[in-house]
Order: structure tokens, then C-alpha cells, then sequence
């Protein structure tokens, strides 16, 4: 179980059950050379505000996470891959995992890190052909993420695909039901692609600009 309080006096507390953890490596002077496989068959996160309401509610079912990397505060390289096989998520009173994606036979998340490098010391993250899967749906990404770093807001320049193209009517089941009030009394289908690049900053007034091509094929049923 580990909690962990911020200064605005929200909380997060998260625990962990049936846990494998194997780990691995060495050290010389600055530089680690690391492995790490941690697996947990039930893990929950739970995050309330000062006032003590839930803003953040999360169950993941066997969750594997595989880390392999070396280097130093400059500069860290390696491969990183987590999945999740079952889980649900409430944020705000809305539900992101709605009964459809419960109900798959497909993994409910697979993250793919390989050749990531990071620059600690400068909050530097370089993504190259990594892969994030909900389900049966893979964005494929790949830039460079600059975390936030004093005075200098989260800032992204990522170029971002679908694996394929998406068939509509499954992929939009399973999205949660809180963004999906403009399909009412509508039924839609047909194929989905994107290529986009995602770059800019993301601030309290600000996000980043996508410029983006999206194909539609067959058209929509109402």
C-alpha cells in the first residue's frame, strides 16, 4: 500500500495484491544497467481532493510490466512494455471502461516502449515506434515529450497513426458513454485512418495543435 499526499491536500493511495516482483543488474559509478518484471493480479488506485471526494478511481486485473534499460541521469535507454488484461477506470463520476470493453476477449491496454530514451536531467522523453492498444485499436508514436521543468509547460511533438484502418461501429461501443451524446437515435459505421502530428503545449489555457488527416470510407447510416 502506498500513499502519497500533495500541497493541495489531495490524496492518492494505492495497493497492490499478488505481486511477482524480479528485478535485476549492476552499477558502475554513474552508470545502471537494470531489468524489471512486476506483476500484480489485482492493483487499485483511489485519489481524493481535500474535501475527501473521490476524483480518481482505478482497478486493473493482471497487470505485467517489463522494464530493460542502462544509463545515467544524462541519458537512459531501454525497452518498457505493460499490459493489462481487465480493469476499470472513474474519473469525475464517469466511467471510462464501459460494459462492452469489459466484456472483450482482447487485453484492455498494451503499452510497447521500445528504444525509449530518456534524458532525465532534462525531462526529455524520445518515443520511437512505440504502440499504445485499447482493445483491439493500436495508435502507433513516435517524437519527443519535454515534461514540465520549472517555468517551461508540458510541451509535445509526436507523429501519431492508426494501425490499419478502424472499423466504426465496434470501435465506437466501446467509448465511453459520456462522449458519445452526438451518435442519439443515430446508427454510424464504416473505416477509420489517421495520420497526425500532435505539437505545442499543454497549459491551464492552452493544448497542443493536431494537424491531422482523417479518412472516412462508406458513409454514415442514420
Amino acid at each position: 500500500t502506498v500513499q502519497k499526499s500533495d500541497s493541495v491536500n489531495s490524496r492518492m493511495l494505492a495497493t497492490a495484491q499478488d505481486v511477482e516482483l524480479d528485478a535485476g543488474g549492476a552499477m558502475l559509478g554513474d552508470n545502471i544497467d537494470a531489468a524489471l518484471r512486476f506483476v500484480s493480479k489485482d492493483i487499485s488506485f483511489n485519489q481524493t481532493d481535500s474535501s475527501g471526494i473521490s476524483t480518481l478511481q482505478a482497478k486493473l486485473q493482471n497487470m505485467v510490466l517489463t522494464l530493460d534499460g542502462e544509463g545515467d541521469m544524462d541519458q537512459t535507454e531501454g525497452d518498457v512494455k505493460l499490459e493489462v488484461e481487465r480493469g476499470t477506470i472513474e474519473m469525475g463520476g464517469n466511467k471510462f471502461v464501459n460494459d462492452n470493453l469489459m466484456a472483450s476477449k482482447k487485453k484492455l491496454l498494451k503499452v510497447e516502449l521500445p528504444h525509449l530514451k530518456v534524458k532525465p536531467n532534462q525531462k526529455v522523453i524520445h518515443l520511437d515506434n512505440s504502440t499504445i492498444q485499447i482493445d483491439d485499436y493500436a495508435l502507433n508514436l513516435a517524437g519527443q515529450v519535454n515534461l514540465a521543468n520549472g517555468t517551461n509547460p508540458l510541451a509535445v511533438d509526436l507523429k501519431v497513426n492508426t494501425d490499419g484502418a478502424w472499423q466504426l461501429e465496434p470501435l465506437l461501443a466501446i467509448v465511453p458513454e459520456t462522449y458519445m451524446g452526438w451518435k442519439k437515435d443515430m446508427d454510424v459505421d464504416g473505416k477509420l485512418s489517421l495520420d497526425a502530428t500532435i505539437f505545442g503545449t499543454v497549459t491551464d489555457s492552452t493544448m497542443p495543435c493536431i494537424n491531422d488527416n482523417y479518412m472516412f470510407i462508406n458513409l454514415m447510416r442514420f
